[in-house]
């Protein structure tokens, strides 16, 4: 069975003309090929804020984990991702001087099939409509207001998202009737 690469996107991958991800990072001007071995190792510890801060929320309102020990705690987990991260990168073929083009970006529409941009952006707008309407009932969270206010932008973060799915659906759909 041949091995599906697997969709790498970003604010900082580009791709080559071999359809390769990169890695760019601006203030070294260096690339990093991704190889098909790294990808989905790359897709997890590009994740590492999010995991971290997950990891911030299960201990203090999950396992009711003191706050301060849940912090020191999250720290540590986004420090050691970032350690790996950082290794990950260095098994990568470096590009150096590396030059990205506008044109060599990921492309959703393009990438992505409707059904799959349709599930985003309907889990995207769930997600932040539960995580605002959960901000404002549970008693865990209506009596904590930073995180409330953690909450919040949380789910507004999602609604944007689910905003920009739905951009590239109507993109997607504006441009498969020209066809």
């Amino acid at each position: 069975m041949a091995k599906q690469n697997i969709l790498i996107e970003g604010r900082n991958i580009y791709y080559d003309k071999h359809n390769r991800p990169i890695y760019y990072v601006k203030r070294q001007k260096r690339g990093y090929r991704i190889s098909s071995e790294l990808e989905r190792q790359y897709k997890v510890l590009s994740s590492r804020i999010i995991i971290a801060l997950i990891m911030f929320i299960f201990l203090y309102l999950m396992f009711k984990v003191n706050i301060y020990i849940s912090i020191i705690l999250s720290i540590l987990a986004y420090i050691f991702l970032e350690f790996r991260f950082r290794k990950l990168l260095n098994n990568c073929v470096i590009i150096e001087n590396f030059e990205p083009h506008k044109d060599s970006k990921s492309n959703l529409s393009t990438d992505t099939p409707l059904n799959g941009l349709i599930l985003r952006a309907v889990l995207y707008l769930l997600c932040g409509v539960l995580l605002i309407i959960n901000a404002h009932i549970s008693p865990d969270i209506v009596g904590n207001t930073a995180l409330q206010v953690v909450s919040d932008a949380i789910g507004i973060c999602s609604f944007y998202f689910a905003v920009r799915y739905i951009i590239v659906i109507y993109k997607k759909l504006k441009g498969n009737k020209r066809v």
